[in-house]
């Protein structure tokens, strides 16, 4: 048997969606989009712990 305490985390803030592929007005050429962006605060929700169990099959 083994114990392993976890944390859960919540997001403070929404994400932002990240924006498109966009063509320039007059000359067509592809301006590159922004990736999503996600901000790195959080809230602490709960602690749990996991329990794991072992098992070996019985050899003979």
């Amino acid at each position: 048997m083994d114990e392993k305490p976890i944390q859960l985390f919540g997001e403070t803030q929404g994400r932002i969606g990240a924006k498109p592929l966009s063509l320039g007005p007059e000359t067509g050429i592809v301006h590159r989009g922004c990736p999503e962006v996600v901000d790195y605060e959080y809230t602490r929700k709960v602690v749990a712990s996991i329990f794991i169990f072992g098992m070996e099959a019985c050899r003979g």
